[in-house]
């Protein structure tokens, strides 16, 4: 494959602010210039205002700038690789990395086909359903077409609407190993996908010990709450 069809498929199928994925220094730079050093950037504050996707920092959690690898931990490197826009818990027992996602277009569509015609490029408000296959894959979840359904969780419509004003919120359980425990101590995982059609989708990746799992609901409700789709 050119480097320059590598380029345009990634920009169609990831998605995501990649552009805000630079390593924690003390300035972060992107081709020479100095980049702005907020948790939300102005790249990702304007995706989130074409998304119609309002943020609201939760209370009790620090936004932490920065990027973080899992190359020492394969199950969390095949899961989450790189991760940025992580929020923490003030006790630090309770950790998130989100991610956003802008949709993927008719267009977008033309031409992941003419780059890949062997390749189905029926992604137009489905592009969630291909990250949530790569997670279960990456926890070593082998899936189909259809048996990935067995291994998420609906939410209700109503609590979805209500806490979201999205159209599908899903939830995915991922059981960690004693080898790949974030920083030692976070044994559980648990991802959140939040989508609505034609506004794109994003996601969570929330880590926590066992002392939060008894508080489960007072850390997922701060998480929960600070993304909502204005209409």
């Amino acid at each position: 494959m050119k480097f320059s069809n590598l380029l345009v498929a990634c920009s169609l199928l990831c998605l995501s602010t990649l552009a805000d994925a630079q390593p924690p220094t003390e300035k972060l730079y992107v081709i020479g210039e100095v980049r702005d050093k907020r948790w939300l950037t102005q790249d990702s504050r304007d995706l989130l205002d074409t998304m119609h996707l309002a943020y609201k920092a939760p209370s009790d959690f620090e936004e932490i700038m920065g990027m973080e690898c899992f190359t020492d931990q394969p199950k969390l490197w095949s899961i989450l690789s790189c991760a940025t826009h992580k929020l923490q818990s003030k006790d630090g027992e309770f950790v998130a990395f989100i991610n956003i996602f802008k949709p993927f277009t008719k267009k977008d569509s033309i031409e992941m086909k003419k780059l890949f015609p062997q390749f189905s490029h029926d992604y137009v408000d489905k592009q969630h359903i291909s990250n949530i296959k790569g997670n279960l894959r990456g926890s070593l979840v082998n899936v189909g077409a259809t048996t990935w359904k067995d291994y998420v969780s609906y939410l209700p419509d109503k609590e979805v609407h209500e806490k979201f004003n999205a159209d599908t919120a899903i939830l995915i359980p991922i059981k960690l190993d004693s080898m790949t425990y974030y920083k030692g101590t976070h044994n559980h995982l648990d991802a959140l996908y939040l989508q609505k059609k034609g506004r794109g989708f994003v996601s969570f990746y929330m880590l926590y010990t066992d002392k939060a799992k008894k508080d489960l609901v007072k850390y997922k409700k701060a998480i929960e709450g600070i993304f909502r789709y204005k209409d």
